[in-house]
């Protein structure tokens, strides 16, 4: 059996002093989980110790000058946006009357050739070596109503095609031998 002890977020309650239920009851009975929390109000007692220093006087000045900055811009901006409205339309109706008659149609699209990595059928030297093995293997590869060895082979099942990988890997090691 898994016992299941007090969660990061249950400790920080129980250090908050709001531990409930059976929360309360486990931290209590658990030893891990009492060590934890009597770690966690050590740590939380050493930060309460420590001395923080007091922000040096051109800290505050700095900070001022940043937000009084800050206000400013953003009253810049809202005051804009007041004049926004009438300025955008000003813009849109320059901008129709400045416009010219229709657009000039665009030219007939011209198909472009499909690019491929490999060489045109007329270059390509292994399709003859391709087409003899194929012509040389028709007649042991006959099968009823298979006409091309690629007809033949889209038409194999899985276990087909499992079945012609593993002889093919046969043929090869005993010829390799």
């Amino acid at each position: 059996m898994t016992t299941l002890h007090l969660t990061d977020d249950v400790l920080m309650d129980a250090l908050d002093g709001v531990l409930t239920g059976g929360a309360a009851e486990h931290a209590a009975s658990c030893p891990e989980c009492e060590g934890r929390l009597a770690e966690a109000r050590a740590g939380l007692a050493l930060a309460g110790a420590a001395a923080v220093p007091e922000p040096a006087p051109s800290f505050w000045t700095a900070l001022r000058t940043d937000v009084a900055r800050d206000v400013d811009r953003i009253h810049r901006a809202r005051r804009a946006l007041t004049f926004a409205p009438a300025a955008l339309a000003a813009a849109a109706a320059i901008a129709i009357l400045a416009l010219p008659g229709p657009p000039a149609p665009l030219p007939p699209a011209v198909p472009m050739p499909a690019w491929s990595a490999l060489p045109a059928a007329e270059d390509d030297p292994s399709l003859d070596v391709l087409e003899s093995v194929a012509e040389a293997s028709a007649g042991e590869l006959a099968v009823p109503g298979c006409d091309d060895v690629a007809g033949c082979l889209s038409a194999l099942s899985e276990e087909e095609a499992r079945d012609l990988a593993e002889a093919l890997r046969g043929e090869l090691q005993k010829e390799t031998l």
